[in-house]
């Protein structure tokens, strides 16, 4: 987020004008296969999108919330897409359950280069009204099973919620996996305001195994990059 937001939330996150290049370097030293960014501005988009050209990308352009990259070296992109966070999905813009602003996932269908295995990415960002974080677990939920039932799918997003919620109640009634939760770490990992809000999310995967976890920290001398930490997951597909 490039506005005055930040500033709320941390008076020594510095304007995106002083950090991007720093952005791009640590998600660089990451490399990571696929990744997702939340509460993007169209400038900030552009700015990561072209220094990320040899990724797929998709988003929704007049709403920049949510947007997902995939590296095009290993991955054939098949079919991408996107839907609000909504009672009518299907209907930019929409917006229910007391959502503070609308809300989407993005999407991409995905062919492995080296198994030809197909995957379902997405990138989201739930909105932090509580009934809102709720229902949005059923809605990607029911999305994924209408549209792609039999393919395992992995969503990296700031879901604005953590684990003692009944956000994730939700989510394990409907047999979410953490890859935090599967990494086997046991210290308190928080990625905002002393809470885990930002996952890696494994939906209708049991091919997938969760080989490592880790919270992007602080290194020295750096400036605050977000509001936010980065999480990083390594995952097998079998």
């Amino acid at each position: 987020m490039d506005l005055a937001v930040d500033k709320w939330f941390n008076r020594n996150i510095p304007l995106w004008h002083w950090r991007k290049e720093q952005v791009i370097e640590r998600i660089k030293k990451q490399n990571p296969d696929v990744f997702g960014v939340a509460e993007l501005l169209p400038w900030q988009e552009r700015y990561i999108s072209e220094n990320f050209s040899d990724y797929h990308k998709v988003m929704f352009p007049k709403w920049t919330d949510a947007v997902l990259y995939a590296r095009k070296d290993k991955y054939d992109k098949l079919e991408e897409g996107h839907f609000f966070l909504s009672a009518t999905p299907e209907k930019n813009f929409t917006r229910d359950y007391g959502n503070f602003m609308p809300r989407l996932a993005v999407w991409m269908r995905v062919r492995i280069k080296e198994t030809g295995r197909e995957l379902l990415l997405l990138s989201s960002h739930f909105d932090g009204m509580k009934s809102s974080r709720q229902q949005s677990v059923f809605i990607v939920d029911d999305f994924i099973k209408k549209k792609f039932p039999s393919l395992p799918s992995v969503m990296a997003a700031d879901l604005n919620m953590a684990f003692d919620g009944d956000g994730w109640q939700n989510a394990l009634s409907r047999n979410w996996r953490s890859s935090f939760l599967e990494s086997g770490i046991k210290e308190k990992t928080p990625t905002h305001h002393g809470r885990m809000v930002d996952h890696i999310i494994l939906i209708n995967a049991p091919n997938i195994k969760v080989k490592g976890f880790q919270r992007t920290r602080r290194e020295a001398g750096d400036i605050l990059l977000s509001d936010h930490h980065m999480v990083h997951a390594d995952l097998e597909v079998h």
